[in-house]
């Protein structure tokens, strides 16, 4: 994949987007078919810059708040699939806000995943300085909650699904769309919001639901196929228990890191 730009603030783009698209323009020349994005300045998605629109293959986000609402936005769209290309770094928070921490990043991804993008990025402090024992940062329980979180996704059809944007599926217990909060500016940083995103397939028989806090949730029943089990899903280590199904569901109180978030999950038995 060629990332064209990165930190590529709005007051560049009349300057460099010419550059960039003929830059492009040299690579389908030569052959080249690999995709093309574009990381513009933060919070974005690829398509902001109107100049760039047609040559952009694959949407990239970058934000530091709440990723669902940057997500969201990309995908309806429908510019390409929407990737998760930056957002906060394991033990850095560039925009103020509560210090990151695991469930920060458990957060911007299964919000990502739930929200129509098809992957997200992970990033290190230590690791993209070499700092001091950057080596052992490779390896941290960060780490291994997000393969637990992409071993799951991968486990299904996750293409099938489509976003419940708009609270059909999930009647009640979403929690608020927190726009502002003590990042830099008065925004919300990624703790500051509560919000439940889901996402279902067209016939009801796959769907995915990402609870960060403790809660009860409602949802349509009507909108799931009659024969699919539903499952709380550890996002910490991928244990699974099983959920009577029915139209409200309460999270069944501390995952195995001591917090509060789970994944409901509705499939084939």
């Amino acid at each position: 994949m060629w990332l064209l730009g990165v930190d590529y603030y709005r007051e560049y783009w009349t300057t460099y987007d010419p550059m960039m698209r003929a830059f492009v323009e040299g690579l389908r020349n030569g052959g080249d078919t690999h995709p093309v994005t574009v990381q513009l300045g933060t919070p974005s998605t690829s398509s902001d810059s109107p100049g760039l629109r047609d040559i952009v293959d694959l949407e990239a986000v970058y934000t530091y708040r709440p990723t669902y609402a940057e997500v969201l936005t990309a995908y309806a769209r429908d510019a390409g699939p929407t990737i998760l290309i930056e957002a906060n770094f394991e033990g850095e928070n560039n925009e103020g806000g509560p210090p990151t921490t695991n469930a920060t990043l458990r957060r911007q991804t299964l919000w990502t995943l739930t929200s129509g993008g098809v992957g997200a990025t992970y990033g290190n402090r230590q690791v993209w300085q070499f700092a001091d024992g950057w080596q052992r940062a490779r390896d941290t329980t960060a780490v291994k909650e997000m393969q637990v979180e992409f071993d799951l996704f991968d486990s299904i059809e996750w293409w099938r699904l489509v976003p419940d944007a708009r609270g059909a599926f999930l009647v009640s217990g979403r929690g608020a769309d927190v726009t502002t909060g003590t990042e830099n500016g008065g925004f919300a940083d990624v703790l500051e919001s509560d919000r439940a995103t889901a996402a279902i397939s067209p016939d009801g028989t796959l769907a995915v639901v990402y609870v960060p806090t403790a809660r009860t949730i409602g949802i349509d029943r009507s909108r799931l196929a009659a024969s699919v089990s539903a499952w709380w899903v550890d996002p910490t280590t991928g244990s699974r228990r099983e959920a009577a199904i029915s139209d409200r569901f309460t999270t069944p109180g501390t995952n195995a890191a001591g917090a509060a978030d789970w994944i409901l999950l509705f499939g084939p038995a």
